[in-house]
């Protein structure tokens, strides 16, 4: 169903005409991209470009200062959550009521696991010690390790538990009477993940290899292992198994082809908090050493930031491997299966909850108010519980979905002020959109109320509301949502401007530059000589004698098409004399041998008339600074050449009525020209005189030429003959 929420369409925007259509902009959101960068209550986003009612989430319990890592379900539904600083072990009641079920001096419990006996089995750091503590809160100390950690714990069918351990990479296996002993050697630092396939198998996430391991019993009682598969990631975060036996597993980091084999001690954390230290695995918190009166905080709080992402890979019971999602940015901390058997993902960098509904399309079904969700495990008639670190919490997630949720879209800058139209949704059920609209970025206060219209200003939002319908039962949804507007024409502009030197024209095509060519550089800078090679941006000029030129910088708001008209006008005329007009360049030159010598203006006006309905265009123009057109030739007057004591001395005046005299040349008796100054011996003034004497000559009679040059590269020659 396409559901319109059209209203107040402006006349503008519906015109007939077809510049008011082109002028009608449309912002299109459709896909998840688009509606990551709103806001999200009680509404999930997938990843096919859908907003749905989320899950219902429920806060079973919050402990602001803390850092939760495992959760853990006894018979009676009571929930038991562990973390630090302060080994503590949290049990949650049925009812909500919550106390502290087991505490030690330890830094953190890193593990929960329930034995088939009833009793909660608790592993904590640094000293890898196991507690065992009974349903009325005794507790012993049930196994100790000689490793750094213990990351994970879980049981097998016949009550044997497995550790998983660093920084050696072992896993030990513990029997019902507490005595253990190491079960397998991985040859990585650490064992980061367990967990059962239904085979009884042993599945393994180790790091920093990335691998997934196999480990099965052979009849001998002796472990086997078999690498299911190694990930391009670093560190295997979490490993879960499906019901059918497929294994889940969530790989962070980038893997180094050769990683390191020492043995490497973590470090305390210190105050602000470093990047993590070189033994340390990307998706757990640095361990301080005993005693240090430190707070412990997971990797993704830290100041560097775990580089590489994520990546998931689903092994089906054959053993195919298929990577079925992947983030550059977010880091998996944990994974679990909501009711339906469908894998959900824990991250961290805002605390995402993510549901994979298959190979191509996840769901985001909420984004945590703390920054990490780092142990997911099944609750109550298919509800979830997962635990969050900083802010430490554990909520329920579902059974069932919320029965309304809100989106609001990021704000939308419609860059200029605008005028808003229709706002059209693809729906189905029961969705209301609205919109509302501001001149400020943040929409604080001072905008407008949420309502079926916007009035005009620079920035937009949209906002659905998703309700549970009581009829036909249409689970609602947003597919896309299309916002119509129109920008307010602003006037375009004239920017800089520069007329060009005089007997040069613009290269109809691209030109090889030769030495005669002129290469303007970028609009404001100076002329120089071309040269061979690109010229990034700048133009070239060919000689042409009499052309003129200039050349404008134009820009528009609205990004519309600029037609240009070029005028002149001479000094001391009221009338601008039209040279050309729409130009769709921003150069143009004129044969300047039409008008007489003198200073003149030329005016630029561009115009947005192309793109905007008729009477809806605007202007701007720029004058330039008043500029010679000289094509006359300078004059040479009073020439007189002797021959003085053997020398030739020659005189004469130059002189030009609109420019100045800029070079003077002579040849005698048909030889090289060479330059000669004025008696001045500076060209500064329209007329010049010149007295000139050479150096000794032979010969009876001797033919003095003359040659004097303007400004504008106008010329006069003249000569002298003289006898004997």
């Amino acid at each position: 169903m396409i559901n319109r929420l059209a209203t107040a369409i402006l006349a503008v925007l519906l015109a007939a005409s077809p510049a008011a259509a082109e002028k009608t902009r449309v912002r299109l959101q459709t896909k998840a991209s688009d509606f990551e960068k709103g806001s999200a209550e009680k509404v999930s986003i997938r990843s096919d470009g859908s907003i749905e009612l989320a899950p219902r989430l429920r806060e079973v319990f919050s402990t602001p200062s803390e850092y939760l890592w495992d959760l853990a379900r006894d018979a009676s539904g009571a929930v038991y959550a562990a973390g630090g600083p302060d080994a503590k072990v949290h049990r949650i009641a049925p009812d909500g009521e919550s106390s502290v079920f087991f505490e030690t001096e330890a830094v953190e419990a890193h593990a929960l696991a329930f034995g088939a006996d009833g009793n909660l089995y608790v592993a904590t750091a640094p000293d890898s010690k196991v507690f065992r503590v009974t349903p009325d809160g005794e507790s012993s100390v049930f196994y100790e390790t000689d490793s750094v950690y213990v990351w994970d714990m879980v049981f097998d069918a016949k009550g044997d538990l497995y550790l998983a351990t660093g920084d050696k990479g072992e896993i030990h296996r513990v029997s019902p009477d507490g005595t253990g002993e190491v079960f397998f050697r991985t040859e990585e630092t650490h064992v980061r993940s367990l967990a059962i396939d239904p085979n009884g198998d042993l599945i393994v996430g180790a790091d920093p290899g990335g691998l997934v391991i196999r480990i099965s019993k052979g009849a001998d009682g002796a472990a086997r292992g078999f690498v299911l598969y190694q990930s391009p990631k670093k560190e295997i975060t979490s490993v879960v198994v499906d019901p059918d036996g497929a294994v889940y597993a969530a790989g962070v980091g980038t893997r180094t082809a050769a990683p390191p084999t020492q043995r490497r001690t973590p470090a305390p954390r210190p105050t602000p908090p470093p990047a993590s230290p070189a033994g340390q695995p990307a998706g757990r918190p640095a361990s301080p050493a005993a005693g240090a009166p430190v707070m412990l905080r997971p990797a993704a709080a830290r100041t560097a930031p775990i580089q590489g992402g994520s990546a998931i890979v689903r092994i089906a019971p054959d053993g195919e491997p298929r990577q079925v999602w992947a983030s550059p940015r977010q880091i998996v901390y944990a994974l679990g299966l909501d009711g339906e058997q469908r894998l959900l993902i824990g991250t961290g960098d805002g605390g995402r909850l993510i549901r994979l509904e298959s190979e191509a399309v996840s769901t985001l079904l909420l984004t945590s108010a703390s920054s990490q969700i780092t142990a997911i495990t099944p609750g109550d008639k298919g509800a979830v519980l997962m635990a969050t670190s900083n802010i430490g919490a554990i909520f329920e997630l579902g059974p069932g979905l919320e029965t309304e949720g809100i989106f609001e879209s990021e704000v939308l800058d419609a860059k200029n002020f605008s005028r808003f139209g229709r706002l059209e949704s693809e729906t189905e059920g029961a969705v209301a959109v609205s919109m509302r609209s501001g001149n400020l970025l943040r929409p604080v206060r001072n905008w407008s109320e949420w309502s079926a219209t916007a009035p005009a200003a620079r920035f937009v939002q949209w906002r659905a509301e998703l309700r549970s319908s009581e009829g036909d039962g249409t689970p609602p949804r947003l597919d896309s949502v299309r916002l119509f507007y129109r920008p307010k024409n602003l006037a375009p502009r004239v920017g800089e401007m520069e007329v060009t030197p005089p007997n040069y024209r613009f290269a109809p095509r691209r030109t090889t530059p030769t030495s005669r060519n002129l290469t303007l550089s970028p609009l404001g800078g100076s002329v120089k000589r071309a040269s061979a090679g690109p010229t990034g941006g700048q133009q070239t000029m060919a000689p042409n004698t009499g052309s003129q030129g200039v050349r404008w910088k134009a820009s528009d708001p609205n990004q519309d098409k600029l037609r240009a008209k070029v005028e002149i006008r001479g000094e001391g005329e009221r009338q601008w004399t039209l040279l050309e007009e729409d130009l769709g360049i921003a150069f143009f030159d004129f044969d300047s041998t039409a008008f007489a010598d003198g200073r003149y203006r030329l005016r630029i006006t561009v115009s947005d008339q192309a793109d905007n309905p008729a009477g809806d265009g605007l202007k701007h123009n720029r004058e330039s600074e008043p500029f010679l057109i000289d094509n006359s030739a300078p004059r040479i007057d009073n020439l007189s050449a002797a021959l003085e004591q053997g020398r030739l001395r020659v005189r004469f005046g130059a002189a030009d009525t609109t420019s100045k005299i800029a070079r003077a040349e002579i040849s005698i008796n048909g030889e090289d020209w060479f330059a000669v100054s004025p008696a001045s011996d500076i060209f500064d003034s329209t007329e010049l005189s010149f007295d000139f004497s050479s150096e000794e000559v032979e010969g009876e009679q001797h033919v003095v030429a003359v040659r004097v040059e303007d400004e504008h590269k106008n010329r006069a020659t003249a000569k002298a003959v003289v006898e004997p």
